[in-house]
């Protein structure tokens, strides 16, 4: 289980900043490894630099890996979104309908895996404070944002039994914005 747990995800979560080091090594804009191997990043976007395509996304990448994350023995999947995907702003509606796109997903996995018994629940964070958002954003309030380790424990949380009857929701992760 272990060699499995290496192979299928080589990290235990994947936050954001995280998973923008992670594409941005990776030639093609591909993922190389773990439960998302061969994901194809789009590199601009209205809103967001790095978001997975989601047409297509479900039939041909998504569902095989799905079947291996549940034959190793997971039972939690948690999706990272933003909080766009249940309050969209002036300016924001490509942004916005690629994050509702994510909770939507949510939700129908959920649906598909839940007598299967894993959990699928999604998380939708406001800004992140990470580096990148600060030089981005120099004058904002980054004690306002969501510090990366809140956005994890909130993870950890659905990642937890305490969370096992948590399935298909998505979590605003709003900070103080």
């Amino acid at each position: 289980m272990k060699q499995q747990l290496k192979r299928i995800v080589p990290k235990a979560f994947w936050p954001s900043l995280y998973l923008e080091r992670l594409v941005m090594k990776r030639s093609g804009g591909c993922i190389i490894s773990g439960p998302f191997k061969d994901l194809k990043y789009i590199r601009q976007s209205f809103g967001s630099a790095l978001i997975p395509k989601l047409l297509g996304l479900y039939e041909r990448e998504l569902h095989p890996v799905l079947n291996e994350i549940i034959d190793a023995g997971f039972d939690r999947i948690i999706n990272v979104g933003a909080a766009a995907a249940a309050k969209a702003g002036t300016g924001m509606g490509a942004y916005a309908a690629s994050k509702a796109a994510v909770a939507k997903l949510t939700e129908a996995l959920a649906e598909e895996l839940k007598d299967k018994g894993v959990n699928v629940n999604a998380v939708l964070p406001t800004i992140i404070d990470t580096p990148a958002n600060r030089a981005d954003m120099p004058k904002a309030d980054f004690a306002r944002w969501v510090e990366p380790q809140a956005l994890a424990d909130v993870i950890i949380f659905l990642s937890s039994r305490a969370a096992r009857a948590i399935t298909g929701a998505s979590i605003l992760v709003a900070g103080r914005v």
